[in-house]
């Protein structure tokens, strides 16, 4: 990726403004593509905050959770009343809020324009073949640009220097560039974002010349709209939810019918059996469904159950779905509880068990099984028996 780098440092909004003592974030270009984290990052920044990288990731965790997505693109389209379910410190989640709605979403090409060339489309055809040789040596198209704005000397040798630099080598680099061509302007001025400043003054002028029934009209129209669109969205959240349940139904199913595949159940596959239902918020009325489904009343899978001779569990499976290996240790309770799946799950990290499992896309709420301490980190362990 380009060196995404401000024109000054994060600023607040003067004495005369309506948003006094406000962070200014119109200063700030931030892309749909890019992470949550970078958001966090400005918001830290914004308060002035000192967290430690345990709290950091949890309130990263917590917006990922809420918004599910790893981009900031998906926190564009909330509404109000999701930004109130957002459970995080109050004036991070109005910052956050500011950020993403005051920050010009520009890509990597349009922050080079507005740093090297006053906002305006950059004509870099006559470098195209410079651009395809660096490319050609693993660097991006936009890097490619990057480096040959910021040497200015049209060499691909000082093109790919720069792009071998020190991370901070490049940013005071591209600084220095920026100051030297005296060519740059905030991402508020970019001509993209000009033009939709142009195109909502000539709206407002537009309806100031409309009739007040003609206004009315239209709000009705768009409220007609609004409405259909909730409707639609209601309608997906419900499908979605649906598909959850039905999921969870089907692996439910399948963990029973190996359970009572020898016809009988023992105290430890019962205590399984509970916790599984307590995890997934499985009701009495859908076990009895799956009971029906596997040919067992209630009272029939009551009579196989035998506490007689029962062996413990094993030691190589995880506390929380019953798979081995259990191998991941739980910091600061230093429980072996977990296995890898499960961790991924903490983590917040999507591999193809957590997503047949059914796993959300992250939960940071799992505490340790054994101690009930919340969990700060999760490592692996080799263990020998």
């Amino acid at each position: 990726m380009c060196t995404v780098v401000l024109p000054r440092p994060l600023r607040y909004h003067p004495v005369d403004h309506p948003y006094f003592l406000a962070p200014n974030f119109t200063e700030i270009a931030l892309s749909d593509e890019q992470k949550i984290v970078d958001a966090v990052d400005y918001v830290l920044q914004a308060r002035s905050k000192m967290v430690t990288p345990s709290q950091k990731q949890d309130l990263i965790n917590t917006i990922r959770a809420w918004a599910r997505a790893e981009n900031v693109g998906a926190l564009r389209h909330m509404t109000d009343d999701d930004w109130r379910q957002l459970k995080i410190p109050l004036m991070a989640r109005v910052f956050l809020k500011q950020l993403v709605t005051q920050a010009p979403a520009l890509s990597e090409l349009e922050l080079l324009e507005c740093d090297f060339n006053n906002g305006m489309p950059l004509n870099m055809e006559q470098c195209d073949d410079k651009v395809k040789e660096i490319c050609n040596m693993g660097f991006t198209r936009a890097q490619a640009l990057e480096a040959l704005l910021i040497t200015g000397t049209g060499d691909t040798g000082s093109a790919v220097s720069f792009l071998l630099m020190e991370p901070n080598a490049k940013i005071r680099e591209r600084d220095r560039a920026r100051r030297r061509m005296g060519r740059n302007v905030k991402p508020t001025h970019h001509h993209s974002q000009l033009k939709v400043q142009e195109e909502n003054r000539s709206y407002i002028i537009s309806n100031q010349k409309k009739s007040t029934q003609q206004l009315k009209a239209e709000v009705k129209q768009v409220s007609l709209k609004l409405k259909e669109a909730q409707n639609d969205r209601k309608r997906l959240e419900d499908q979605l939810d649906k598909q959850k349940r039905d999921n969870e139904k089907k692996l439910f199913t399948e963990f029973i019918r190996g359970m009572v595949a020898d016809r009988r159940v023992n105290s430890v596959e019962n205590a399984r059996c509970q916790s599984y239902q307590e995890r997934k918020n499985i009701d009495q009325k859908m076990f009895n469904e799956i009971l029906l489904d596997l040919g067992y009343s209630e009272e029939e899978f009551e009579a196989i159950k035998n506490f007689d001779n029962v062996t413990t569990v094993q030691d190589d499976e995880c506390l929380i779905c019953f798979e081995p290996p259990k191998n991941q240790l739980l910091i600061p309770s230093m429980q072996v509880a977990l296995c890898p799946n499960c961790a991924c799950e903490w983590r917040g990290e999507r591999n193809q068990a957590t997503i047949e499992r059914g796993y959300p896309n992250c939960n940071p709420n799992i505490k340790c099984p054994n101690t009930d301490q919340p969990i700060d980190e999760i490592v692996e362990v080799v263990l020998s028996w």
